[in-house]
């Protein structure tokens, strides 16, 4: 049965397929439907609906007649059999990461990073005990550093990341970030093992910095055992949600 729904005892009864068009679109059960035809440029599309289901909808039936709503059931649901509207299709998003040795990495990058591993000394984490620090290089090949500064209020704290590119874009909004290098100092004051990531805020403000100046950051994780780098920090935050998103001819 296209209907799944035990709740009703006339299931086994069906309607010839009905036009579902526009006029429909007000109706609760018709609306997703007809939006979903309208997405893919659909004026009209044919259903069989069991009799009771056609009720529901109108279809010329006075609203008397309509099923009490006590019959209605939580597991209804439609399945809409058209070539049109069935197009699933899988998206692979695909991450390029490369892992190096630190003695492996560019002279410019291993500086980067050496500096992220100092700055974990400038941290303030009494709370977390866990001390990041970063480093940015911008487009003059000058650096300049952050580190996690905590709060009895927790929110009101910020990322070792955050502090290095709000302080980098304070002093040199003229200029754009092409890179940045994180590092951190666990519980026992130990660099990590594995590299540190950054948190979901600290991406989205990279993502806005890349689109701030339509340029690339490279990432650059540190952890004692590899050191990870990313050509993008975009890469860190697929479907990421930017300026242009709320910008309808950027997004057409």
């Amino acid at each position: 049965s296209l209907f799944p729904c035990h709740h009703w005892p006339s299931m086994r009864q069906t309607h010839p397929p009905r036009p579902l068009t526009p006029a429909m679109g007000h109706n609760a059960t018709a609306s997703p439907i007809w939006g979903a035809m309208r997405l893919l440029g659909k004026s009209e599309l044919s259903l069989p609906l069991p009799a009771s289901m056609f009720k529901l909808i109108g279809g010329g039936v006075d609203n008397g007649n309509r099923p009490p709503k006590k019959h209605l059931s939580p597991h209804l649901w439609i399945i809409i059999h058209s070539q049109s509207l069935c197009r699933m299709k899988n998206i692979e998003l695909v991450t390029h990461i490369t892992a190096f040795s630190l003695d492996e990495l560019e002279r410019s990058d291993r500086e980067l990073v050496e500096q992220a591993i100092m700055s974990t000394a400038n941290a303030y984490s009494p709370y977390s005990h866990f001390s990041v620090g970063a480093c940015v290089r911008l487009s003059d090949g000058s650096l300049m550093t952050g580190a996690n500064q905590e709060n009895a209020a927790y929110p009101s704290g910020l990322c070792a990341e955050r502090t290095a590119i709000f302080s980098a874009q304070a002093q040199h909004p003229e200029l754009h970030i092409t890179a940045i290098a994180i590092a951190a100092r666990d519980i026992n004051g130990c660099l990590t093992r594995k590299p540190v990531t950054p948190c979901g805020a600290c991406r989205q403000v990279m993502i806005e910095i890349e689109q701030r100046y339509k340029r690339s950051m490279r990432v650059l994780l540190y952890g004692e055992d590899t050191v990870l780098a990313i050509d993008s920090a975009s890469d860190l935050l697929p479907l990421s949600f930017a300026g242009d998103d709320m910008n309808p001819q950027a997004t057409a």
